[in-house]
């Protein structure tokens, strides 16, 4: 449930968020129990905005520049400050009958970032720096950000004994290192998976690239699911089958054995 409202909060903020309008309540990205509620913004007019109001024609549409906000673990035990940066700008709001100006604010960064995943123990370090890197540039890059996320997976293939080079020193591509790990283990599901965050990926890579928010949270989502089934599945099948087996009795505690004196 945590996991779903984040991705929710996320995908909230890569859009434009209209002035009056509530801001989303991501979870804190240091407590992960408490959620992060953002001040009114900070608006600061950029000077070719300002020099454009002494034309003739100026329209409120003109208007642009940048914000910050600033946002705070509701947590009382946290209480972690979080701050977002980013452009806003004017345009017609379409949420009252009679046509009115607003602004809008278009987050491109927040400090510290914000979590895309909280990942299992087992997960290799590696692996995990760079999702960390895709955090921290999701809503500025987006496809920088998608590309982060494959490298995840190529780092994570690299930690389970897939080479990145064929025997003749020729390079790997990230699908034949993903067949080679199917047919070795047999995850087919967490390779589909993987094979996704790839194409995101490969998406992420080109000069212009047309991928939003919502593309990398899918990459993201795609990730976690098939860690979650590599790493923390077996281990609840295990402790499930050890309940069917006892038949809902408890674990048989040995006697404690006193050792004599002598």
């Amino acid at each position: 449930m945590r996991v779903s409202s984040q991705y929710r909060a996320l995908r909230q903020l890569g859009k434009p968020i209209e002035d009056g309008v509530a801001w989303p309540r991501p979870m804190c990205p240091f407590c992960w129990e408490g959620h992060v509620a953002f001040s009114e913004p900070s608006t600061d007019e950029d000077s070719a905005s300002k020099r454009a109001r002494a034309n003739e024609y100026w329209e409120p549409e003109w208007i642009s520049g940048r914000f910050i906000s600033a946002g705070r673990c509701d947590n009382p035990e946290c209480e972690q400050t979080v701050k977002s940066f980013g452009v806003y700008s004017v345009g017609e709001t379409t949420r009252h009958e009679i046509p009115q100006y607003s602004a809008f604010y278009r987050v491109e960064y927040l400090s510290p970032a914000l979590k895309l995943l909280a990942l299992p123990e087992d997960v290799p370090g590696d692996v995990d720096d760079a999702i960390e890197r895709a955090e921290r540039v999701l809503f500025l890059d987006p496809g920088l950000a998608a590309t982060a996320l494959r490298a995840s997976v190529e780092r994570f293939l690299t930690h389970v004994g897939i080479p990145s080079e064929r025997d003749n020193g020729g390079f790997m591509t990230l699908d034949a290192r993903l067949k080679e790990w199917k047919r070795q283990t047999g995850h087919d599901r967490a390779a589909a998976l993987f094979l996704a965050v790839k194409w995101i990926g490969n998406r992420g890579t080109h000069e212009v690239s047309d991928l939003s928010v919502d593309d990398v949270i899918d990459g993201a989502e795609f990730i976690g699911e098939a860690f979650h089934a590599l790493f923390t599945s077996p281990g609840l099948d295990a402790r499930a089958q050890s309940v069917n087996e006892r038949k809902g009795h408890p674990h048989k505690v040995l006697p404690h054995r006193r050792t004599r004196s002598r």
